[in-house]
């Protein structure tokens, strides 16, 4: 079912075209979406129309997502909101144009995973359902000491050497390509390869020097399609 916000398209009178373009120096989707809407009456069919324009206007201001396939979603903005009454008071024409933000569809399940590195390794087996390269998003509480950390990913390999300390928590971002430590940006790793996960199963490494080290590992991440 296709749905912007709280709006739901009726599947047997709606249509859908989607195509990748470059704008503004990025790759992003353009999706047209036509709909023929029919409802009771009158009310019932302005009371629609009233739904979906707040719902395109939320989308607008990024407090609701658009959704073409179960449990996926994109972010973007709007091109175009096109109504067109027909004579008849319980029928009307809609068509929305939309520019995403970029060409991925995104799961709406956010995938987490926990776990406390030991003898210096935290091992994630780690699955993306998606056709398409994952960013993960993975965060280190100390609870020791440590002088470096390691993290492969496949055939990615992000490497930090710099002292932690007890309390310290390091997050390593790889949608925004940040890392921030105690919730500032650490710009040692501004060049770093920055892990993703291939579509299928993945293999998650976490080695960390000392191999007393105590720290809580976490890695997340949503299933992303192209």
């Amino acid at each position: 079912m296709i749905a912007i916000g709280n709006f739901s398209f009726p599947e047997k009178t709606t249509s859908l075209q989607t195509a990748v373009i470059e704008a503004k120096s990025k790759v992003r989707r353009e999706i047209r979406i036509q709909s023929l809407l029919r409802k009771e009456n009158r009310e019932t069919l302005q009371a629609a129309l009233g739904e979906l324009q707040a719902s395109v206007e939320a989308f607008d201001r990024r407090e609701a997502d658009l959704s073409i396939h179960p449990g996926r979603y994109f972010y973007g903005r709007r091109r175009s909101l096109q109504i067109v009454p027909s004579p008849c008071d319980s029928l009307a024409f809609a068509e929305l144009m939309v520019l995403t933000d970029d060409r991925y569809e995104r799961g709406r399940i956010l995938h987490n995973h926990d776990l406390e590195a030991y003898w210096g390794r935290a091992d994630f087996a780690l699955f993306n359902l998606g056709n398409w390269i994952s960013p993960l998003k993975i965060a280190l509480e100390f609870d020791g000491e440590a002088s470096s950390l390691k993290i492969t990913a496949n055939e990615n390999v992000f490497s930090l050497t710099n002292p932690y300390a007890a309390g310290q928590s390091l997050v390593i971002d790889s949608e925004t390509r940040q890392t921030m430590l105690d919730g500032e940006t650490f710009h040692a790793a501004a060049d770093q390869n920055y892990p993703f996960l291939a579509p299928g199963s993945n293999h998650l490494l976490i080695h960390i020097e000392p191999m007393s080290a105590k720290v809580r590992c976490s890695a997340q991440y949503r299933d992303v399609w192209v």
